[in-house]
């Protein structure tokens, strides 16, 4: 059983993550990733039953994409973190699988192997470790039109709204995505 202070001390601790993953700590980010994994693989097999085994891991970041659109966007005030952390990811991976179902054509189901696999102390801290430094890289390797657009796209706009803050068209907005979206994949593997 759970005392309140213990609860209340992993509500602080994860509030002391998500304000310094907002101004771009990889490290603390990582942290949020390694607590929030098992729910985004939940997402990804309740949402996206019929996928390909080679579409899971585009599932996977675009699940990741949406945690970090809740640790930009949370206002601490709505509902817990989980809760609002857990539609994110949810929109995420369901329109990253509408995507990817309109693109394939065809869906193959996943295979009967488990979403989430056991793992080892070295493997979590090595997956912390490839999360943290796959921020930082992603964020270096934008340019400042792309960071901004990438910025406006987290915080849940739609490319008509990124457009008009830019002061550029749908169709810039769309390409840059685009773009950044090819450099997360390269950056991937």
């Amino acid at each position: 059983m759970f005392s309140d202070s213990g609860i209340g001390q992993a509500v602080a601790d994860e509030a002391r993550l998500i304000a310094r993953a907002r101004l771009g700590d990889g490290e603390a980010f990582a942290a949020l990733v390694d607590s929030y994994k098992r729910l985004v693989y939940w997402h990804i097999s309740h949402s996206a039953s019929f996928i390909s085994a080679a579409d899971e891991e585009d599932l996977y970041q675009e699940g990741l994409v949406g945690l970090l659109k809740a640790v930009r966007t949370y206002d601490g005030v709505s509902s817990a973190f989980a809760t609002y952390a857990s539609s994110c990811i949810c929109h995420s991976v369901i329109s990253a699988a509408r995507r990817l179902r309109k693109q394939n054509g065809d869906v193959v189901p996943l295979d009967d192997t488990e979403l989430v696999s056991g793992s080892s102390p070295e493997s979590d801290l090595l997956d912390r470790e490839s999360i943290s430094l796959l921020y930082e890289r992603v964020f270096s390797r934008l340019s400042g039109y792309e960071r901004s657009v990438f910025e406006l796209y987290l915080s849940d706009r739609s490319y008509a709204d990124i457009a008009r803050v830019m002061g550029k068209t749908e169709k810039s907005i769309a390409n840059a995505i685009c773009r950044i979206r090819r450099k997360l994949k390269k950056l991937l593997g």
